[in-house]
């Protein structure tokens, strides 16, 4: 079996694998929808997927737990991390992919470009980022790295229109080629940094075979994580006979340039152990309080939270259960289920006009109206993972009031004209005709479902829907 996947190469594998994965994610725009969300959320068949940071995020952003689908999908990835370890930076994470295509061609076209060779970054960086991003999270109350992340962006962007939020993906793209060698993947995400804690105990390792090595050095030099961090000392006989599992991604391109067959994929229990003391793998001390204490800092902020942040108002008309503008914005993960299960494709994802509600699901009821799904539980709440939109059964949905504009709606000039009236699902309680004319809103029965809006005849609409924020 090793002879054959020798033969095959670990780098064609995983490039197959990154295609499959490319497809997987792509099936619903041409209508198989067995994978649903993106990686922030997701569900592939009837198995919820959740991000660990993601779920860190929300956490520390107020939210007192994830719903259960999140929680077991959280559960479910976690299992895969603590058995393949960091493998979904190199094998799933469709920027990963893109930078590795990247690295490929800036080695062709730019052989000699500086920072491949000169470049230094500190390890602990993407800690740096990941600590400092909760905190962040704490303090506005919503996940914010799903708001700026730019593999999260690339995702969104291909399945829900292309923006000039891509402008995320170029800056990563842009500081790998110029600045560091895959310096997004191993010095400043955020989300890679929580994955290598899962890591540091994953049963799968890069093993190392110090009997055959010959101390080359091709291992060192072909390991897109920096192998000077995560090789040269097991090459050099110190410490475990491994790879550091703080920063391998098992991508296998050591285990393909290594001439003598000494580096393999390894079970954790069958790593030969360090001959003597030393202070390589992992953080030391002073490195281990520093994170903790970061850690003590974004959980004092977090419950503190309350005293830093006031609820925000809500500009957008939300999908049907949507909470509380803060609360929706702490909960949200940007992950778009929403959005790809909505039957009149009336949700839409925010775009970098919209701010921080950037990658938030909204309604623009002028272009497509909420029609609530009948009779039925409405589908974008039934798939949110966080419950963000959420409904009790039998809760009456509220997400906004129409008004009319008396000064431009036809029949209150005295033209005869039923477009909102008979577009209305509520009508005659949401809406009634004050003198069998004049289209009036009992705002205590709207829903605010904007068919009246989509319906007016009139342009700019007479009648338009005010968003609540219940």
């Amino acid at each position: 079996m090793r002879a054959v996947l020798k033969r095959i190469g670990w780098r064609r594998l995983r490039l197959a694998t990154q295609a499959l994965f490319w497809a997987l994610f792509l099936l619903p725009l041409i209508g198989f929808p067995w994978f649903r969300g993106t990686y922030v959320g997701s569900r592939f068949l009837s198995f919820p997927l959740t991000d660990p940071f993601a779920a860190a995020q929300v956490l520390a952003a107020g939210g007192a737990w994830l719903a259960a689908a999140a929680a077991l999908g959280l559960w479910l990835v976690g299992l895969v991390y603590l058995v393949l370890g960091r493998a979904f930076c190199s094998w799933v994470c469709p920027l990963g992919s893109l930078l590795e295509g990247l690295d490929w061609i800036g080695g062709k076209l730019l052989p000699n470009r500086w920072h491949a060779r000169r470049a230094v970054w500190p390890r602990w960086s993407r800690w740096a980022v990941a600590l400092l991003l909760l905190l962040l999270s704490a303090l506005t109350g919503q996940a914010l790295f799903e708001w700026v992340s730019p593999q999260a962006t690339l995702m969104r962007s291909l399945l829900f229109g292309l923006g000039l939020q891509l402008i995320l993906v170029a800056a990563a793209l842009l500081f790998d080629l110029f600045v560091l060698r895959r310096g997004w993947c191993r010095s400043v995400c955020p989300a890679g940094a929580f994955y290598s804690i899962l890591g540091r105990w994953a049963l799968l390792r890069v093993g190392h075979d110090r009997a055959s090595c010959d101390r080359c050095g091709k291992c060192i030099q072909a390991c897109p994580m920096n192998g000077r961090e995560t090789l040269l000392e097991t090459v050099a006989g110190r410490g475990p006979a491994q790879a550091d599992p703080w920063i391998c991604s098992n991508c296998g391109s050591c285990i393909d340039a290594c001439p003598s067959g000494s580096l393999a994929f390894t079970p954790a229990w069958a790593v030969q152990k360090a001959e003597k003391p030393a202070r390589t793998a992992g953080y030391d001390r002073r490195q281990a309080l520093g994170l903790l204490g970061g850690a003590v800092v974004v959980a004092g902020v977090s419950v503190a939270r309350p005293l830093l942040a006031a609820p925000a108002e809500r500009h957008l008309l939300r999908p049907p259960g949507a909470l509380p503008e803060a609360f929706f914005l702490g909960l949200c993960l940007r992950c778009g289920q929403c959005v790809q299960a909505c039957p009149r494709s009336a949700v839409r994802m925010g775009g970098l006009q919209h701010g921080f509600a950037m990658g938030t699901p909204y309604i623009n009821p002028r272009e497509t109206a909420c029609d609530l799904c009948g009779d039925a539980e409405p589908a974008c709440a039934a798939v949110c993972p966080t419950q963000a939109l959420h409904l009790q059964p039998g809760e009456p949905v509220r997400m906004g009031t129409a008004v009319v504009d008396a000064e431009r709606c036809l029949a209150h000039h005295g033209d005869i004209c039923r477009s909102c009236f008979n577009a209305c699902p509520l009508r005659g309680e949401a809406l009634v005709l004050e003198g069998a004319i004049r289209p009036v809103v009992d705002p205590e029965v709207c829903t605010g479902c904007g068919l009246c809006e989509e319906h007016c005849i009139l342009e700019p609409a007479a009648i338009r829907v005010e968003p609540l924020n219940e």
